[in-house]
């Protein structure tokens, strides 16, 4: 595999949690809160993807 110079995110691999129907909208915030904190994402675009879901589900929780 050629280095393109990109820094490898293994924890991402060992990060492999899907939601469910039986989980709660508190455990989804808390789930792309920690992934946020612990570097728990693939590039920057997904880090934004992960940071614009969690703005959204908390502006929606906050009626707003």
């Amino acid at each position: 595999m050629p280095n393109t110079g990109k820094k490898e995110n293994t924890v991402l691999l060992k990060f492999s949690q899907n939601m469910n129907e039986q989980q709660t909208i508190a455990e989804l915030v808390e789930t792309l809160q920690t992934r946020l904190e612990e570097g728990q994402f693939k590039d920057a675009v997904h880090k934004i993807k992960l940071m614009t879901t969690l703005e959204t589900v908390q502006r929606m929780l906050n009626g707003k």
